[in-house]
């Protein structure tokens, strides 16, 4: 009887450490999972910002585009196009929310002015 009872609890013992490493196992997958879709999103976000910034005469996504002292950011300009998923392609890749364009307003501030009745909310969220 006492005999039984050890290899009952040893095959006790046996299904929950199985079942601890199959759950660590799916914790893992699934991570990994999520890594790869993250990292496909933003491959995916870059090739987008690298079209607009070409499109649009930007050199790059930290450097302004100049024309008779003014001076505009590609996160700038996405938001003036109320372009919400550029915006987010853009914060996505890296662009910085908190430069200032030539007239000292924030992407934030910008869509905060162009909101008209809700316009852009939707870029507004994507800023906040």
């Amino acid at each position: 009887e006492e005999q039984r009872l050890r290899e009952e609890a040893e095959r006790a013992e046996c299904e929950a450490a199985e079942k601890v490493a199959a759950e660590a196992a799916t914790r893992r997958a699934e991570n990994d999972r999520k890594c790869a879709a993250e990292e496909q999103a933003r491959k995916e976000a870059q090739e987008k910002v690298d079209a607009f910034l070409k499109a649009k005469g930007f050199k790059t996504m930290s450097m302004p585009r100049t024309s008779c002292f003014t001076a505009s950011y590609p996160l700038h300009v996405a938001v003036q196009e109320n372009n919400c998923g550029l915006v987010s392609a853009l914060l996505l890749s890296g662009a910085d929310k908190k430069v200032k364009n030539s007239t000292g307003k924030t992407p934030l501030e910008a869509a905060e002015k162009l909101n008209k009745k809700g316009s852009h909310a939707a870029v507004i969220a994507a800023l906040g």
